[in-house]
C-alpha cells in the first residue's frame, strides 16, 4: 500500500510462476483487497483496509519459504567448450580453441545445441570438402547469438 494505493496481483509481489504460485498470491490479494474495499464502503470500517499491506506481506513471504531452491541453469563456457570437443571427437572431427571459442559464444547453450552445431560443421566440411576451421564456424553461424 502507498496511501491511497494499492497493489495486488503481480504487481504487489515478485513470486516466480512455478506451480502457479504466483498466480495463487494474485487471486487471494484481489479477493481479499476486493472483501476490505467491500468492508469500508459497506460498515465504513478501515480496518480490513489497514491492514491489507501486512497481511499480503505474510502470505507472499509464507509461500515463498515454501518455494524450492533448485534451478537448472545452462551450462558454463568451460563445460560447454568441453561438449563441444567431445561431440566433434566422437565424429572424428579435430577442432582447435579458435572453432571452439567461436562456437561457444554463438550457439545455444544447451547440448542440443552443441550437438546440431558440431553436426552442422562436419556436415558442411565435408559437402565442401573444406576442413573445420573458425573461417566455416564463421560462414555457418554468422548470423546467430547465444
Amino acid at each position: 500500500r502507498f496511501g491511497r494505493l494499492f497493489l495486488a496481483g503481480d504487481a504487489a509481489h515478485i513470486v516466480p510462476p512455478t506451480g502457479a504460485k504466483g498466480l495463487n498470491l494474485a487471486a487471494s490479494d484481489v479477493k481479499y483487497l476486493s472483501s476490505a474495499i467491500t468492508e469500508f464502503y459497506q460498515e465504513k470500517s478501515r480496518a480490513g483496509l489497514d491492514h491489507y499491506s501486512d497481511r499480503a506481506l505474510r502470505r507472499q513471504l509464507s509461500v515463498e519459504r515454501a518455494l524450492p531452491r533448485v534451478a537448472l541453469t545452462a551450462p558454463d563456457d568451460a563445460l560447454l567448450r568441453k561438449l563441444i570437443v567431445k561431440l566433434a571427437a566422437d565424429r572424428q572431427l579435430t577442432v582447435d580453441e579458435g572453432v571452439v571459442n567461436y562456437l561457444v559464444n554463438r550457439i545455444e547453450r544447451s547440448f542440443a545445441g552443441a550437438r546440431a552445431a558440431v553436426v552442422r560443421l562436419d556436415e558442411e566440411s565435408m559437402r565442401q570438402h573444406r576442413p573445420v576451421t573458425r573461417v566455416l564456424a564463421a560462414e555457418l553461424f554468422k548470423d546467430t547469438t547465444a
